[in-house]
């Protein structure tokens, strides 16, 4: 009798006691004097798991989570099922769990979501408002972009045909992150992108940045989206003159004045006269 309630009907101990009005100690003291072997811990976890969600249900729970490409979490509040008995139940089917970031791809944010993710970050640098300059500090020393856009692509290969000594992408002065910089020459190139640098928001950042760039002695130069792409060689002839004109203040020579000057070493001279600029 035991037995038959205790395998055939799936029944756990304290439901056995209970029915028959025994204590659980009596029904224990009796397993063991008919030597009737008991489950251990995960076979009693089966069983709870299969009367309390039948096969039909672990099926359609596996189906939502698919076909439907829904998350634990919202499978949590349909089937009203903690999401880690849901991953367990879910891996017993053979069933992968996906990570809960993969929800969050193209999957765009709510205006509560957005509202809460504001709240808390302005209650954290409340607190902590020395927070405020250490992110500062480290965007500073941080690439970005870190894939080169097409405008800078272009900008790019031309500076390097002109043998222009530019560093890409590098802090200057604590205040910003240029395209291109000439550091010696205190030059900071920006290549704007038509649809994002047209924002008032933005526009009024870059206004910010270029007089902070200016007090400091620094030369900005910004262009355009759609004049890189026409002629880039253009835009960088823009580029190069303003670098020769400051190379010359401190008595340096430029890329072109170098390879002019090589090029009147290789030349004779001429009824007396050398090479046009060579002095």
């Amino acid at each position: 009798m035991l037995e038959q309630e205790y395998y055939s009907k799936q029944m756990s101990l304290r439901e056995i006691a209970r029915e028959s009005g025994h204590d659980l100690k009596t029904i224990l003291k009796l397993f063991k004097d008919y030597d009737i072997p008991r489950r251990n811990s995960r076979e009693s976890w089966k069983v709870r798991i299969a009367r309390k969600f039948p096969p039909e249900k672990i099926r359609q729970i596996r189906h939502e989570y698919e076909a439907g490409k829904r998350s634990l979490t919202d499978l949590e509040k349909e089937f009203g099922i903690h999401r880690h008995t849901l991953a367990t139940l879910l891996r017993r089917e053979g069933v992968a769990t996906r990570k809960p970031a993969i929800y969050l791809q193209n999957r765009p944010k709510t205006p509560e979501h957005r509202r809460h993710i504001s709240e808390g970050r302005k209650a954290m640098l409340h607190a902590h408002p020395e927070r405020i300059e250490n992110i500062r500090a480290h965007r500073l020393k941080q690439i970005l972009p870190k894939k080169d856009t097409s405008i800078e692509r272009l900008i790019g290969a031309e500076l390097k045909n002109q043998q222009m000594p530019a560093q890409k992408h590098l802090g200057v002065e604590g205040i910003c992150i240029p395209d291109f910089t000439f550091s010696e020459e205190k030059i900071a190139v920006f290549c704007d992108g038509d649809y994002w640098h047209r924002r008032p928001d933005v526009s009024e950042k870059d206004e910010r940045v270029n007089k902070k760039l200016r007090e400091r002695g620094w030369l900005v130069l910004r262009f355009w989206e759609r004049d890189i792409k026409n002629n880039p060689a253009q835009i960088t002839q823009q580029i190069i003159l303003p670098f020769n004109e400051r190379r010359r203040k401190h008595g340096s020579t430029t890329p072109q004045m170098e390879r002019v000057n090589l090029h009147c070493k290789d030349t004779p001279k001429q009824n007396g006269e050398g090479c046009a600029g060579s002095g």
